[in-house]
């Protein structure tokens, strides 16, 4: 099993259905027999201090019961778009994820994955309003599937020229801490 990422500890709460309209930022979750990590990755966007977003999820294929944790996460939160589709791989889950996105700004998460609560505040004010090209990008840490944290990974600071010679060669950051 691999190591989940970022931190969020507490469970998914149900308060009933929730719709918020406009979203600021769009994150992009694919799906391939996750069933088992759902319910933390899209409550973690759930205990955000910033409302207004949107997760789509696309089940890539999955052999478990993804789908119906999926349908029944999005029937008690209009902010959670579901999609199904044969697999493809986690590449072609997040391009078809994106192509349903309304927000500007994207983020890539895995379904294994837990942003802290105020991810989206933080995130917001660097990421600007979605109209120009810019990367964001923050710290992150691993968790070992039995929840011991390991330590916090800082990305190397990427501006300018530096930035376009590594994004160049190769991703320098880790995407599930990228808008």
């Amino acid at each position: 099993m691999r190591q989940r990422r970022l931190v969020c500890p507490a469970p998914l709460e149900d308060a009933g259905m929730v719709t918020v309209s406009k979203p600021v930022i769009s994150f992009l979750i694919p799906a391939y027999n996750a069933a088992e990590t759902l319910a933390d990755c899209l409550g973690s966007l759930q205990r955000q201090s910033v409302s207004n977003w949107q997760a789509v999820v696309v089940d890539d294929g999955s052999k478990d019961d993804t789908w119906n944790v999926l349908e029944g996460l999005a029937k008690s939160d209009s902010r959670i778009l579901v999609h199904r589709q044969a697999n493809a791989g986690a590449s072609a889950a997040r391009n078809a994820a994106a192509r349903f996105a309304t927000s500007p700004l994207l983020c890539m998460l895995d379904a294994d994955d837990w942003l802290d609560p105020a991810f989206i505040q933080n995130m917001l004010p660097v990421a600007g309003d979605g109209l120009k090209p810019v990367i964001a990008y923050c710290s992150y840490r691993r968790v070992t599937p039995d929840g011991r944290k390991l330590g916090i990974e800082t990305p190397p600071d990427l501006t300018g020229d530096r930035a376009k010679r590594e994004f160049s060669s190769f991703c320098a950051l880790a995407i599930h801490a990228v808008v």
